[in-house]
């Protein structure tokens, strides 16, 4: 049977642009999102274009651009959600654009079969002729996916990849949950409401995945 294996799972915040001035040690502390302890790891970064916080649990990425919030143990996410919405409480003035709930899996085939078999039975389409284009044995295929999920529009792109540093070939499911933010609305509440589905978001990640296993 194939077996998936996590490769990351994020929530993305994105803006016209976050003031990265305001992510500073003591701003952190004072709100109690990371600990002195945690602020003080030498992995961590406080530079004019980029902030990033290096925790056992998350990693936490701020860019003009956009926060991103990596969760170490997806299934056990609470108190690192947290720590964005309180982030995102405390900065109802920065103009957000959108809310993204992503995770990447990776999964390897069956013991005797390989990649170009998997995904043609997959993804490959009977005598159409992108299929009989395609026919090779060294052809690979892929496929992407999308539809309305609660509030959001959630992506799939499915495709073979070489993963690092083995160089095996596996099939990577990339999952977007994506959630466009309007002026006009209360959009700190609706980026905190989309943040508390992680968990729903996340299991149909898995369930999805495991129609290919």
């Amino acid at each position: 049977m194939p077996v998936r294996t996590l490769v990351t799972a994020n929530v993305v915040i994105t803006a016209n642009i976050y003031n990265l001035s305001i992510f500073n040690q003591l701003w952190l502390e004072r709100h109690r999102i990371f600990t002195e302890t945690e602020l003080t790891s030498p992995e961590n970064a406080f530079l004019p274009v980029v902030v990033q916080i290096e925790t056992d649990a998350c990693q936490l990425l701020v860019m003009p651009d956009r926060l991103q919030m990596t969760l170490k143990a997806p299934d056990d996410a609470g108190p690192a959600l947290d720590k964005v919405c309180t982030i995102i409480r405390l900065l109802p003035e920065t103009p957000y654009t959108a809310l993204g709930l992503n995770a990447v899996w990776n999964l390897s085939v069956d013991e005797g079969d390989t990649v170009p078999d998997f995904t043609r039975r997959n993804f490959a389409v009977p005598h159409h002729p992108l299929y009989a284009y395609f026919e090779g044995q060294d052809a690979r295929f892929g496929t992407y996916v999308s539809k309305s999920f609660r509030e959001f529009r959630l992506r799939g792109d499915i495709k073979p990849v070489r993963v690092v540093p083995t160089a095996a070939e596996m099939i990577q499911l990339s999952f977007n949950f994506n959630l466009d933010l309007h002026a006009g609305q209360d959009n700190v509440a609706v980026i905190i409401a989309g943040v508390e589905r992680w968990m729903e978001a996340f299991r149909e990640t898995q369930t999805i995945a495991d129609m290919l296993t």
